[in-house]
C-alpha cells in the first residue's frame, strides 16, 4: 500500500514538472514573439529587409532546383532594390558566395574602368528596378550578352511584358540569347510579376536573316483593332480628314513599348545633342535629282501658280515648267537599315509629294519596312478639288485605289 502511494506521488510530481516545463516554453515563446514584434514596430526597415531577403532567397532556391543557378555560379545582380544589395545577401545565404551587384547605369556605361570582362558571369539577375527603368535598354541587353558566359542564364523580373507585342520586343531586345522560360510569380507586394529566363548559347549572332518580315498573329490582331479603313473615295477629302483624325489609333497607346528604344522630338530638335539633319532628299537610290516647284506638264504654257515641290530623276529640263534645282538624293530604305534596329521604336512620317509609292515599294523590297513600328503617310492622288467643284487635281496621276493599295504592299 505504501509503495503504491509513493508511486502515485512520484507520477504526480513528474506530471507537474512536465506541465510546468510546457508552461515555461509557452511563456518564453510568447515573450520572444512579443519582443520580435516590438522590435519590428521600432525598426520597420529591418523587418522589411528581412522580408525581402526571405523572398529572394526563395526565388533563388527555386532557380537552383531548376538548374538555372548553382552554388558555384559567378553571379551578378543588376540594379538591386534601394541599393541595399538584398539580393546579394539572399544569394550568399543559400551558398552562392561569388556574387556582385552593379547599377544598370554603370552596366550600360562605356567607361572601361567600370566594365566587366567578356564572359565573366554564369548567372545574371535583374529585378524590375533594373530592366523596367533603364534608359538604355539596347545597351543594357548588349552588356548582359557580352558579360554572360556561354551556357549562362539571365533571369529578369518585369512588371511589363503585358501583351504579345511587348513580349516579342523583349525577346528581340535579347536576341543574342535563347528564350528559356516565362512565368508569372508573386511579387513582394503580392502583385503578379513576370519572370523571364534566357540562356546564352555558343552561337550569339543575330538569328534574323533575309529581308522578309515576320508576321505573327498578334500583329494581325493589332491591325484589326485599328480605326476602320475608308474604302470609298471621299468626295470632300478635306472634310473627311478633319472628321476622322480623332479616330486615329496610335500603337504606343495600344501596346506596351517599354522594351523599345524610343525617341521624342519637338520644334527645337535641331538643337538637340546627337540629332543630325540630313541635307538630302529621300529616294530609292543615291543619285542626283531635280527638285521642282509646281510641276504640272499639262499647264506648261499657263501662268505659274503656287505649289509644292517634287523630286524627279535627272531628265531634260525642257520637260519641266517650274523652277529647277539639282539636289542629292539618298537611298532612304538602305539608310534606315544602317541606323535602326528592331529593338528601336521607329515612327516614320512621310509627306513626299507622290514619291511615297516609290519609297514604300523600296522599303518592302529591301526589308527596311520590318524596322518601322508606325508609319503615317500622306498619299497624293488626283483627288477632288476644293476650289474647283467637280474637277480632280491634275498634279498627280495616281488614284485613290492606288493609295489604298499601299496599305497592302506594306
Amino acid at each position: 500500500m505504501g509503495t503504491t502511494f509513493s508511486s502515485k506521488v512520484l507520477l504526480s510530481n513528474i506530471l507537474v514538472r512536465i506541465l510546468s516545463f510546457c508552461v515555461l516554453v509557452l511563456l518564453a515563446r510568447s515573450a520572444y514573439v512579443v519582443m520580435v514584434k516590438d522590435q519590428s514596430l521600432r525598426n520597420p526597415a529591418a523587418a522589411d529587409a528581412n522580408r525581402r531577403r526571405a523572398y529572394y532567397s526563395s526565388i533563388f532556391q527555386d532557380l537552383i532546383t531548376e538548374g538555372v543557378l548553382s552554388t558555384n555560379s559567378n553571379s551578378l545582380c543588376i540594379e538591386t532594390l534601394s541599393g541595399d544589395e538584398i539580393e546579394i545577401t539572399a544569394l550568399q545565404e543559400i551558398g552562392v558566395l561569388s556574387s556582385l551587384a552593379i547599377s544598370s547605369k554603370k552596366l550600360a556605361s562605356e567607361l572601361d574602368s567600370v566594365r566587366f570582362k567578356n564572359f565573366t558571369f554564369d548567372f545574371e539577375f535583374t529585378s524590375a528596378a533594373g530592366l523596367d527603368r533603364t534608359l538604355k535598354p539596347v545597351r543594357f541587353a548588349s552588356e548582359v550578352s557580352r558579360t554572360l558566359k556561354p551556357g549562362g542564364f539571365l533571369v529578369a523580373h518585369t512588371n511589363s511584358a503585358n501583351d504579345k507585342y511587348s513580349i516579342h520586343s523583349l525577346l528581340r531586345l535579347f536576341d543574342s540569347l535563347t528564350f528559356f522560360k516565362l512565368r508569372e510569380i508573386d511579387g513582394l507586394d503580392s502583385s503578379v510579376i513576370r519572370e523571364v529566363i534566357f540562356r546564352k548559347e555558343n552561337d550569339t549572332g543575330n538569328r534574323k536573316t533575309g529581308n522578309a518580315c515576320s508576321r505573327p498573329r498578334y500583329k494581325h490582331k493589332l491591325i484589326r483593332n485599328l480605326e476602320p479603313l475608308i474604302e470609298e473615295e471621299p468626295l470632300k477629302p478635306w472634310i473627311t480628314l478633319r472628321r476622322n483624325i480623332k479616330n486615329v489609333k496610335y500603337l504606343s497607346k495600344m501596346v506596351d513599348i517599354s522594351f523599345k528604344n524610343s525617341w521624342a522630338f519637338h520644334n527645337e530638335y535641331k538643337m538637340k545633342e546627337g540629332v543630325t539633319l540630313l541635307p538630302y532628299a529621300a529616294w530609292i537610290r543615291s543619285k542626283t535629282l531635280f527638285f521642282e516647284i509646281n510641276c504640272d506638264p499639262s499647264r506648261k504654257n499657263e501662268e505659274k501658280g503656287r505649289g509644292m515641290g517634287r523630286i524627279h530623276g535627272v531628265q531634260s529640263s525642257s520637260y519641266f515648267m517650274g523652277d529647277l534645282n539639282k539636289i542629292e538624293g539618298f537611298d532612304f530604305a538602305m539608310w534606315l537599315k544602317s541606323v535602326a534596329m528592331e529593338s528601336d521604336y521607329v515612327v516614320v512620317k512621310m509627306d513626299v509629294e507622290g514619291t511615297e509609292f516609290d519609297l514604300i515599294s523600296r522599303l518592302v523590297e529591301n526589308g527596311g519596312i520590318c524596322l518601322i513600328d508606325e508609319m503615317f503617310v500622306e498619299c497624293h492622288y488626283n483627288r477632288w478639288q476644293r476650289s474647283t467643284s467637280g474637277k480632280r487635281s491634275r498634279k498627280y496621276q495616281k488614284t485613290y485605289d492606288q493609295c489604298f493599295g499601299i496599305i497592302f504592299i506594306s
